[in-house]
């Protein structure tokens, strides 16, 4: 009997140690409809692509890229027109040369009267003015369809204002001592208007700027400007300009009343009515404050 007891004591002791069972991880929780990672997200893709706020963005890039190509389309069109007046304009030059030749020399032998040659002369300077203008915008036209980054390229406003921004922006910030004083033999506004754009520079950095023709060979009292005297940028004062003309409305004829502006173009400034302003063309005012910026 107590051999037994032995035995069965001596078994028990001589038996491996129990190896602790290994801890499971916890459960996922489970989350209601879903069917497995995959299936999951493809539901999830497909929620985000109905989802109200991506339609939108989608129908503004569909309305941004129809607005860019009709941009194009307009451009263009304006292109192939500037061109073809171009051409008109570089014919209109060789007639009206040949015309002034032939009168001229009609006119130094007292065939013709000087009215008549002032006449040629004048619509030939006119002329060679439009095709200088219209040279410019053809200009500007090739120079943009030749540069490589002009999709890619982030512009700055003022690039976008017009195409001499940079030697425009230089002459108007350019601070000038300008004076008009009583005694002045001329002192009407476009009088001094044409004396101060051949002393600032305008002729030299090849910028055209057109103004009405309300000097006293034209009208028999127009706008002139009060006496001043001081220092400041040249767009300031040709703003002085701009507001003396404004504020003399009764002194123009009834065809020439009415707002005027100062509009920046592609070959300088125009100086004209507000109704005849030409469309999307930005004020002297707005180049000036975004300059200031």
């Amino acid at each position: 009997m107590t051999h037994c007891v032995l035995t069965m004591v001596m078994a028990v002791l001589l038996q491996p140690p129990a190896t602790p069972a290994k801890e499971q991880p916890p459960a996922r929780p489970l989350v209601p409809g879903q069917l497995g990672n995959y299936q999951f997200r493809v539901v999830n893709e497909r929620f985000a692509l109905d989802h109200p706020d991506i339609r939108i963005a989608e129908a503004r890039v569909l309305e941004a890229q129809a607005a860019l190509d009709q941009a194009k389309l307009k451009v263009a069109i304006e292109s192939r027109m500037n061109q073809a007046k171009y051409d008109q304009a570089k014919a209109d030059v060789a007639t009206k040369t040949k015309e002034f030749e032939r009168l001229d020399a009609v006119h130094k032998s007292g065939g013709v009267s000087a009215e008549e040659h002032a006449k040629v002369v004048a619509e030939l300077q006119t002329a060679k003015r439009q095709l200088a203008i219209l040279e410019l915008l053809t200009q500007a036209t090739r120079e943009a369809r030749s540069a490589p980054d002009r999709v890619t390229r982030v512009f700055d406003v003022s690039e976008l204002i017009a195409t001499p921004a940079q030697p425009l922006r230089e002459l108007l910030d350019r601070r000038v001592k300008f004076a008009v004083r009583q005694g002045d033999t001329d002192t009407t506004v476009i009088g001094v208007l044409e004396r101060s754009l051949k002393v600032w520079d305008f002729d030299a950095a090849k910028l055209i700027v057109r103004y009405p023709q309300a000097t006293k060979a034209t009208l028999k009292m127009p706008p002139v400007l009060q006496p001043v005297d001081g220092e400041n940028s040249i767009g300031v004062w040709l703003l002085l300009m701009l507001d003396e003309f404004n504020g003399q409305q009764d002194l123009l004829p009834e065809s020439m009343r009415g707002k005027y502006q100062i509009y920046v173009r592609e070959y300088g400034l125009l100086f004209t009515l507000v109704k005849n302003a030409p469309d999307g063309a930005p004020t002297l005012a707005e180049l000036l404050r975004q300059a200031k910026k």
